[in-house]
């Protein structure tokens, strides 16, 4: 796990009420649990803007269907990789967050998984194509994709 039990904690009550909302709402977190900005967005994005490396990044997915549940290539990973995201979280209204772990990258891994991640940007991505694509970023970066049920 990239965060802090503090980070962890802080962000249950956060995911659990933006989980049901009908419109994107995004949150900046630092390890601590400290809620650093929240941004309020549409039914179908939200543009938060960078504020420092090392953050914690949640948001959510409303009106979830198998197409919106994970993250999505360009608007989510590429965002979190850009901004130095150390987690990035995408809390689905079927109860799981989707989240991706990604280290500390060198330039050239920035590169390597922008490539992968431009590959893959289209607006429907099959189940099959989205496991290739993760497995391609955890070998060309060594980020980590999780999904598990919000705690109650």
């Amino acid at each position: 796990m990239n965060i802090s039990k503090a980070a962890w904690q802080a962000l249950i009550p956060i995911e659990r009420k933006m989980m049901p909302n009908p419109i994107e709402y995004a949150y900046q977190l630092d390890n601590k649990g400290k809620v650093l900005s929240e941004y309020i967005g549409n039914a179908s994005h939200v543009d938060p803007f960078y504020i420092k490396d090392n953050l914690i990044l949640t948001h959510n997915h409303p009106n979830t269907s198998r197409d919106n549940t994970y993250m999505s290539p360009l608007l989510d990973i590429k965002t979190s990789i850009e901004f130095k995201v150390r987690e990035s979280r995408a809390v689905a209204s079927d109860g799981f967050c989707h989240l991706v772990e990604i280290p500390k990258l060198k330039p050239s891994e920035v590169e390597k998984c922008n490539i992968i991640l431009t590959k893959y940007d289209k607006k429907s991505l099959t189940w099959s194509d989205v496991r290739k694509m993760r497995k391609e970023l955890e070998k060309a970066g060594g980020l980590k994709f999780r999904t598990i049920p919000l705690p109650k």
